[in-house]
């Protein structure tokens, strides 16, 4: 097994205290005798994706026939992990192979959504099961269309929900990975009601 450690999360803005956990992003691989398995889980995003491909190339290179990917249990992926795939899938091209990803999590299925790459890749999976609208702004969806020159994210609270803390975090790897700005401010202040003047 290969394990990637990154450094902790830091969200701008937001109340998290100085526990977290490095994050990271692990792949196990099972040789075959035509074509090799990789698992990969955790979090593959700009930091991961480089060292994660060649990891995967060099499985894909000692089989004989291409590599199956089960992307399953990955948690978070940006278009770095995409562009990893596209790597990927070309090299096996290339050598007269196949890239086959054999399942996806709900993470990976949103992004080969959002970009319509997935008729790009071969994929023998099923489709993983609708998971409930999370909160908070659709981020990727809005910087993958948009491509805004700057973030704002306005917090609803002062004490932002593990929801919000979830937003923020994801919203900041995105941005950082485009290279976009990213600002985050606390709730603004209630107005007071509008009353009519004295006659």
């Amino acid at each position: 097994m290969t394990i990637h450690p990154r450094r902790p999360t830091t969200v701008v803005g937001a109340d998290i205290s100085g526990d977290a956990q490095p994050s990271v992003v692990a792949v196990d691989f099972e040789p075959g005798h035509q074509r090799a398995l990789a698992r990969v889980c955790g979090e593959v995003d700009i930091e991961d994706a480089d060292e994660l491909g060649a990891d995967l190339a060099a499985a894909l290179d000692v089989s004989v026939s291409g590599l199956d990917v089960d992307l399953s249990a990955v948690t978070f992926c940006d278009c770095s992990c995409l562009h990893m795939l596209f790597r990927l899938n070309r090299r096996a091209e290339r050598a007269g192979k196949t890239l086959v990803l054999t399942a996806l999590g709900p993470r990976v299925d949103r992004l080969l959504r959002l970009t319509e790459t997935e008729h790009l890749f071969t994929v023998q999976a099923a489709r993983p099961a609708s998971a409930p609208a999370e909160p908070g702004p659709q981020i990727e969806t809005l910087l993958f269309t948009h491509r805004p020159r700057h973030v704002r994210i306005q917090l609803p609270t002062p004490d932002p929900s593990p929801a919000s803390v979830s937003v923020l975090a994801r919203a900041r790897r995105l941005c950082e990975g485009l290279e976009i700005p990213l600002t985050v401010v606390g709730p603004a202040a209630a107005r007071p009601p509008h009353r009519p003047a004295a006659a």
